[in-house]
């Protein structure tokens, strides 16, 4: 009798040592699930926005830069519907919405009253190419110039491209001109 006891006590053991490792391992599945819901959740809340950067409604930050040639660029005399994009020429994104802008532009031209490129991380060199698309269609600012602008609109990825008003706020914030709205 005492082996059936002691096996019955080994069985009871191993059991109750296999249920532990099975909740264990489902609470941390579920966590795991629910940390991914949580990042699901922040994708679908902020579907194409551009990261944590400014969104339509914020207003943009105080900056001070001179153009290329020579004209002072300021966040309180930017005129309405200004389109302000962000890239730099190393993000494969970016290449790839760089000509969806200047389409746009070319599109919108009529209503756009300025349109300003913004590189970022860049020697000129490295910006040479991406510059030459845009320079027809916008002012591009690139250099020690770029940080600062860039921190008035918190970029924190590329591309970022927003429209903004004559007050200084952001109208739309997008990843890519397709986001843009287009006006008839």
């Amino acid at each position: 009798m005492s082996i059936k006891l002691e096996i019955y006590t080994a069985f009871t053991i191993l059991s109750a040592v296999l249920i532990a490792l099975n909740t264990f391992f489902t609470l941390g599945v579920a966590r795991k699930l629910e940390m991914h819901s949580k990042l699901l959740r922040e994708i679908a809340t902020h579907g194409n926005r551009a990261s944590k950067s400014l969104q339509a409604g914020d207003k943009v930050r105080g900056f001070s830069i001179s153009t290329p040639d020579g004209r002072k660029l300021e966040s309180d005399n930017l005129q309405d519907e200004t389109i302000i994009a962000f890239f730099s020429p190393k993000c494969p994104p970016c290449v790839e919405a760089v000509p969806e802008l200047v389409d746009y532009v070319k599109k919108t031209q009529k209503e756009r009253t300025s349109v300003i490129s913004v590189l970022i991380g860049s020697s000129p060199l490295e910006g040479k190419e991406m510059a030459g698309q845009l320079s027809p269609f916008s002012d591009v600012i690139s250099g020690p110039n770029s940080k600062e602008i860039a921190d008035a609109f918190e970029v924190d990825s590329m591309p970022a491209i927003f429209t903004v008003n004559g007050s200084g706020f952001v109208k739309v914030a997008a990843r890519s001109a397709a986001d843009l709205p287009v006006t008839a």
